[in-house]
């Protein structure tokens, strides 16, 4: 973005003033404001207590960001982010038979179980890149039987029945940064950004309900007729 200010610096010579267009101008503000909100709190924050941020918790609202990578993916994956903390799930052969959506579902249902103890107490903003799952989040709307039975587990999790607001945001995936990057299995990438934003990162485990809870995702599936199979998921799109 900024290679066409300094091409044009460049032709004009030193003491030219460039006015950026409106456009430009748009365009710089809609991913500054991206970049300002891909960790989940402002990178002046972090940058600054970057520590303190991670080990507290003590702030009035959190952000959680959670991710499916597939299709490209060097390891497919789930992966979610919160504040520093992070986790991953390579996905087996059988997992794949679900359908995207159906596993960035599960990405969301994941961050609950592995983020919801650590912000209890605390307004939540759940952010899921997904526009499916952002609409079956808000308003119950699911389809499918494999997204109304996801649906249904996550409304028994523990975890999203603590004392505090949960809301649930899509966000486009170019602000999902820190979530795609462990659903990929692109630590480096991960480890990168952090570095750059000051963030030391501490990986999460899956708790042994997420093992179980995938184990009767799997089990439902297997109930279904074939054409429920085929489409799956996709009929929520």
């Amino acid at each position: 973005l900024y290679g066409g200010i300094y091409r044009e610096g460049i032709r004009g010579g030193p003491k030219v003033i460039v006015q950026p267009r409106a456009e430009r101008v748009e365009q710089w503000t809609r991913w500054r404001d991206r970049l300002l909100q891909s960790a989940g709190c402002l990178v002046a924050d972090v940058a600054s207590c970057g520590a303190e941020v991670e080990a507290s918790f003590e702030l009035e609202k959190l952000y959680w960001h959670t991710d499916a990578g597939m299709e490209g993916a060097r390891v497919p994956g789930l992966g979610g982010y919160c504040h520093g903390f992070f986790f991953s799930y390579a996905l087996t052969e059988r997992d794949m038979r679900l359908h995207i959506t159906a596993l960035e579902f599960l990405a969301a249902v994941a961050g609950v179980m592995v983020f919801g103890r650590l912000s209890a107490g605390a307004d939540v903003v759940g952010r899921v890149d997904a526009q499916v799952v952002d609409r079956i989040l808000n308003n119950s709307s699911a389809k499918s039987e494999i997204m109304q039975f996801i649906h249904l587990k996550l409304n028994e999790v523990p975890e999203l029945k603590l004392p505090r607001s949960v809301e649930w945001e899509h966000v486009y995936g170019e602000a999902n940064v820190m979530a795609d990057a462990p659903s990929r299995g692109e630590f480096e990438a991960m480890d990168l950004l952090a570095s750059h934003l000051n963030i030391r990162l501490r990986r999460l485990e899956l708790p042994p309900a997420f093992f179980e809870l995938l184990s009767e995702v799997h089990a439902f599936f297997d109930t279904l007729p074939a054409a429920e199979e085929s489409m799956g998921a996709a009929m929520d799109e």
